[in-house]
């Protein structure tokens, strides 16, 4: 009744001091006055310090939220200076309005706080921003390197390199141009050259012209090519050296400056006259010797075979390989074992001068015999270094010998064993002698037809004809060749062709007879008279194969006059033999104009060209079955094409033997302009990268704030809320005085929002520290039964309130596991809650079972509303919820079921969920029965 009376009061004038309520107690009073000073002066150097964050750094997100969070403290902190200002003097309706106005800045910046939230927790972590910040040291530690790399690489060169800008001002010069012209550390002007350059023509005296200055020429468009000019050093030398310029173009066409490469060739001018001068010398002896002579090095199989003995043998001096296998390939394969053994017994000392005859190949596919002569030359250790002799044809000489042994030889076997038949006859025709073949071919012995003479067995028709021959005979050449019909021992007869030669006894020089060797050629005149009919159809089918052809011909021009490729032959030295129209279009030059010069004229960086020549000649001497170059070409227009060659080896399908190459060539200036695009964008990725670094240092700047915002939001709501809700509770209980029934709705409104308040606080906090990896889970031992009939009795008043049955039904044999009881109690409570939430009628049953040795499942099932289909792929994710909208019936932050999902997959487990509309929903977690510590 003392509340109720001095309650009455405060609506009128009748009021008293706060410190009556503490009876003056000098403590008590002391006690509330210094900690509410205190907490005032703190509050007010908050706000201060969130005033002077907004200033200083007006860049932040979400800035204005610091004001708002700077009023709500500031006022806190007046409530509590007021509280000071109450106890000696009772202004209690100025004390309502401060608190009126905290109460307005503290839900206008709770409500903003959990609006902003998604996008504040979005910010990325301090971990991810520092790998970040790792990789960008990563990428810029590269990039330094290659810049490092690239310029030590020009300083490297031994080629001179002058550059200058768009205004002629020379802004790039290497250390070798440097040290040439003695140039200063310092930028040029066009006015300034000739105070640098001492340019002059090849002969060393004649000073170059301005106009002729190959880096003039290229700053005025010009590009210049393998120009040869003289230098003078500061020494006074004058060197002789190759230049190549060009002007540097933007991709626009804009000019910015010119180029130009110089390289010393003074060495390789010296060089090349030397050679000359050893060639012609050497050229000399080796055309004063009628012999061949080899060089071969022995250790790197090098071996030089002069050309005179190539020429003799058929072949260029380039197209036999110097080498010792170049010339071991012509050696004839019968004799080559031969060879290499009387080599190795001259390196073993068992003869004091290699020598050998062997045939070796000529172009044409036929052997001359060599007599090869040699001698070496050892290192101290007695190991042969070189070998070094003369190679001397004698074919003539061992024709001569073979003939001689076979003369005699071959008159005795092919007379004996000769399938032809040969005979000796008179200039009348009376055989002499007639070899056995006759038994075979006519089928009488030789005896028979001896003293005999040729007519008797002629087929009348031919005998006549034969006949007015014979009266000739002195006016036919030394040989000469009939076919006739011999008539056979069985009266059939035979067709030979018979070759005569006249020849005389050795006996008698005045003597003349005939040799003759006749062959049966019956089967080939039957194949005649076949062939006769063969070629009237072969000439038919050849017509037609002709218009075919015709036909295939005008297709094949019509394919090579669209397609866009370049389609083209060569020969073996590299000469157009062959260009489809396609090369008209790419690079201006006809195709007339171009056939039978070398293809390789049409690369324009040296480099290339003998790049290219390598690669060719590797095809050539199929080392390579295809190979493939991009390359620049000067148009017929004077500027330049990018294109991509594709050769093989053109192969003769029976001989296997190569004529020359074919293959395409594609234009892709395109393409590399593109790239030259890409390489544009990359710079300009790397300044976004740049600004991205300081983006960073934004973001963890921003992180840092974003982690001050949360502590303070946990403090500063959580302390209000708490006595809010102590406060409504006090009212709830009516113990100073009684409250009308609007009034306890009122409060007991004030009350469960608070709750729902502070309920969204901590899921947000909680799922702050679980996305921040703030929570690790603390494995112990304990009774699982017992654990969940602890927790669900802890939630039964909540079912009871709205009168669900709340069931627990455990299939556990071994109910001990080891995991985090708190994490599971939290999964649990969030689940359970979550059934009792959404179900109006019914009831929910908490299951567990153990699976095997190793897992378990906790199963929540309930009879509530049901999830769609559509909805349970993203019931798990953080802050939705089945009914997103504004005037849903169940209020949350649409955290809990994400927080238990990480809370589930902490322990080692996982959470699934089944479920349909209106009939309810099954949560199954399924978890070791020992997790594995952290």
């Amino acid at each position: 009744m003392l509340f109720h009376a001095n309650i009455i009061p405060l609506t009128g004038t009748a009021l008293i001091p706060h410190g009556t309520c503490y009876l003056w107690k000098p403590s008590l009073v002391g006690l509330h006055s210094v900690s509410n000073g205190a907490i005032a002066l703190a509050y007010a150097a908050i706000s201060l310090t969130l005033i002077q964050v907004f200033r200083k750094r007006p860049d932040l997100p979400f800035n204005w939220l610091l004001i708002l969070f700077a009023s709500f403290i500031l006022f806190c902190g007046i409530s509590h200076a007021i509280d000071i200002w109450t106890l000696w003097h009772p202004d209690y309706w100025f004390a309502g309005g401060i608190l009126a106005l905290t109460a307005w800045f503290s839900l206008g910046t709770a409500t903003a706080a959990i609006a902003l939230f998604p996008q504040v927790i979005a910010f990325p972590s301090p971990q991810q921003m520092a790998e970040k910040n790792r990789q960008l040291q990563k990428v810029n530690g590269e990039l330094q390197k290659e810049r490092q790399f690239l310029q030590a690489l020009l300083e490297s060169l031994s080629d001179g390199i002058v550059a200058c800008d768009a205004e002629g001002v020379l802004t790039l010069f290497n250390q070798a141009t440097q040290t040439w012209h003695g140039l200063p550390q310092k930028t040029i002007t066009a006015e300034e050259w000739s105070q640098y350059y001492n340019l002059y023509r090849t002969d060393g005296k004649t000073p170059l012209p301005k106009e002729e200055i190959p880096l003039f020429r290229a700053f005025q468009g010009e590009i210049v090519r393998d120009e040869q000019i003289a230098i003078v050093t500061k020494e006074g030398e004058a060197r002789i050296v190759l230049a190549n310029g060009t002007p540097i173009l933007l991709p626009t066409g804009e000019k910015i400056g010119a180029v130009v490469a110089i390289r010393d060739i003074t060495e390789r001018k010296k060089a090349e006259a030397a050679l000359k001068e050893s060639e012609e010398r050497w050229q000399l002896v080796l055309e004063g010797t009628g012999d061949g002579i080899f060089d071969w090095n022995i250790i790197t199989g090098e071996a030089f075979i002069s050309p005179q003995f190539k020429a003799n043998l058929g072949y260029r001096d380039e197209e036999m390989e110097n080498t010792y296998e170049g010339g071991e390939s012509c050696v004839h394969p019968d004799d080559l074992e031969g060879v290499l053994k009387r080599i190795q017994d001259h390196f073993a000392n068992q003869l004091p001068q290699y020598t050998a005859e062997y045939r070796m190949r000529c172009k044409d596919g036929t052997y001359k015999w060599i007599l090869a002569k040699g001698i070496d030359r050892r290192d101290e250790a007695g190991n042969p270094l070189r070998m070094v002799g003369s190679l001397q044809d004698i074919t003539r000489r061992k024709y001569t010998e073979t003939a001689l042994k076979e003369s005699l030889e071959r008159d005795r076997v092919i007379a004996e064993n000769s399938s032809d038949l040969i005979a000796t006859q008179t200039l009348d025709g009376i055989y002499l002698y007639i070899s056995p073949a006759c038994r075979s071919l006519l089928g009488y012995e030789p005896e028979q037809m001896v003293g005999r003479s040729l007519f008797e067995f002629l087929h009348p028709e031919d005998a006549t004809a034969l006949q007015k021959t014979q009266t000739l005979i002195h006016q036919l050449p030394e040989r000469y060749t009939h076919s006739y019909r011999m008539r056979r021992h069985d009266g059939s007869y035979t067709w030979l062709e018979t070759t005569h030669k006249i020849s005389r006894y050795s006996t008698d020089e005045n003597q003349q007879l005939i040799v003759s060797i006749s062959r049966d050629i019956t089967a080939r005149k039957q194949a005649e008279v076949a062939i006769v009919t063969l070629n009237q159809e072969l000439e038919q089918e050849l017509d037609d194969r002709k218009s075919r052809f015709k036909n295939i011909n005008r297709l094949y021009r019509s394919v090579l006059n669209n397609v866009r490729e370049v389609i083209f032959q060569t020969d073996k030295t590299g000469r157009w033999t062959f260009l489809s129209p396609a090369w008209e279009s790419i690079t201006g030059f006809g195709i007339e104009e171009s056939l039978n010069k070398p293809f390789i004229d049409c690369v324009y960086s040296e480099k290339d060209q003998q790049r290219i020549h390598t690669l060719f000649q590797d095809l050539i001497l199929e080392k390579r079955p295809a190979w493939r170059y991009e390359f620049r070409s000067p148009t017929k227009h004077g500027n330049f094409r990018w294109l991509e060659i594709y050769m093989r080896l053109n192969l003769d399908g029976e001989s296997k033997s190569h004529f020359g190459a074919y293959g395409t060539i594609n234009d892709i200036t395109e393409r590399k302009q593109a790239e030259a695009i890409l390489k544009a964008r990359a710079d300009e990725l790397a300044k976004q990268q740049r600004q991205i670094e300081l983006q960073n240092l934004q973001l963890q700047e921003a992180s840092r704030l974003k982690s001050q915002f949360l502590a303070t939001m946990s403090h500063e709501l959580r302390t209000p809320m708490n006595a809010i809700m102590g406060f409504s509770q006090m009212l709830q209980t009516q113990q100073y005085g009684e409250l009308t029934q609007r009034q306890q709705d009122m409060v007991s409104r004030i009350f469960n929002n608070s709750q729902n308040l502070l309920m969204m606080l901590n899921e947000v906090l909680d799922f702050s520290k679980l996305e921040a990896g703030g929570i690790e889970p603390k494995p112990e031992s304990f009774d699982l039964g017992k654990f969940l009939h602890l927790t669900v009795e802890e939630l039964r008043s909540l079912a009871d309130n709205k009168q669900l049955s709340l069931r627990v039904n455990l299939d556990l044999p071994h109910p001990i596991i080891t995991s985090d009881q708190n994490c599971l109690r939290r999964v649990l409570v969030n689940l359970v809650s979550n059934a009792i939430k959404f179900t109006n009628t019914g009831g929910i049953k908490v299951s567990a079972k153990e699976m095997d040795n190793e897992q378990i499942v906790i199963s929540v099932e309930d009879t509530g509303i049901g999830i769609d289909t559509q909805d349970l792929g993203t019931i798990f994710q953080a802050f939705r919820q089945v009914d997103q909208t504004l005037t849903r019936q169940h209020s949350g932050t649409g955290l809990g079921l994400a927080i238990t999902k990480s809370l589930v997959e902490m322990i080692d487990g996982t959470i699934h969920v089944e479920s349909q509309v209106g009939e309810g929903s099954v949560f199954r977690v399924r978890l070791p029965k020992s997790a594995t510590p952290p």
